[in-house]
């Protein structure tokens, strides 16, 4: 049985984990939304490449709010996961 507390599951839901989840959702909201426009034949190409920007806003985002390499316990020092 592991008896080392897990430091992930003790950490709380800050503003910076608070906007991870907000840009997963939008990732995952618009991958859904591309997939439904892209096979209704009436919808302008418009839509779909406002979809696909807000898509690409969302990937982009996660480039914002990475976590820092030094709180994540489960990186080494190269910053490779362990």
């Amino acid at each position: 049985m592991n008896t080392t507390p897990d430091p992930m599951r003790s950490r709380k839901h800050t503003a910076w984990g608070k906007a991870k989840i907000v840009d997963w959702t939008l990732i995952i909201l618009s991958a859904l939304a591309f997939l439904v426009i892209m096979w209704i034949p009436h919808i302008t190409i418009t839509a779909i490449i406002i979809v696909t920007s807000i898509f690409l806003i969302g990937i982009l985002g996660l480039f914002i709010v990475q976590s820092p390499n030094d709180t994540n316990p489960y990186l080494d020092e190269n910053g490779t996961a362990v």
